[in-house]
């Protein structure tokens, strides 16, 4: 497990704590670290060139969104999660966002045109512009609810949506990746033809497009 951190180098941001938290996550939702590993604060801060401080931050995040279990005063322990898990995670993602969606204030075409030029710009794939756009519509809800939809929706299901890892538990990825290409081109299409209300229908069938991959399998289908 320490091989795996040391490969990855020294974190040099300037949010020492987001950028653990980010680190710590993706390893586990890539298998590097497993359900009841145990992580020691010490050696992962001397692993990633950090102080203690930044890491226990972490570890606290990634225990409020259910990733790892903090024993305070002993030890932190990798938490079992699986396929369903991060379809419980989609699915209320989708619901959430369907409320926030129906809120009159927002702009959802400028929206959605900036996230798909950053999207085209960085050369995301449609999970992760899909994802992306998910995200830039939380971040107008209060803070405390956009917090939580990165930290516990948005980014895990980002990284579990990375082809490698969707193959790892079973999911159709060419399936998946054939729907949300679709998705995001008739995004494009509402963006140039200004149909702000055609954006939260093209959204929800983007969202159910995942779910409907992740509950297949979830069931090993």
């Amino acid at each position: 497990m320490e091989a795996a951190l040391h490969e990855r180098g020294a974190i040099t941001r300037q949010h020492l704590s987001a950028a653990v938290h980010d680190r710590l996550l993706a390893d586990i939702i890539h298998g590097h670290y497993l359900p009841g590993d145990r992580l020691n604060v010490r050696e992962i801060a001397g692993s990633l060139s950090v102080s203690v401080a930044p890491v226990r931050e972490a570890l606290t995040r990634l225990h409020n969104c259910g990733f790892v279990h903090v024993h305070f005063h002993s030890s932190t322990v990798v938490s079992s999660w699986t396929v369903q898990d991060m379809h419980d995670r989609v699915a209320l993602l989708g619901r959430v966002l369907n409320l926030m969606l129906e809120d009159p204030r927002l702009d959802l075409v400028d929206i959605t045109r900036q996230v798909l030029m950053t999207s085209q710009a960085m050369n995301n794939t449609a999970a992760q512009t899909v994802l992306s756009l998910a995200k830039a519509v939380a971040a107008y809800a209060s803070n405390r609810v956009a917090a939580y939809v990165s930290d516990g929706l948005i980014f895990p299901l980002a990284l579990f949506l990375e082809h490698d890892t969707l193959t790892r538990h079973g999911a159709d990825t060419h399936e998946l990746d054939r729907t949300l290409t679709a998705i995001v081109s008739d995004l494009t299409d509402a963006v140039e033809t200004g149909s702000a209300d055609q954006i939260p229908l093209i959204t929800a069938v983007g969202i159910a497009a995942i779910d409907s991959t992740l509950t297949l399998a979830a069931r090993g289908r």
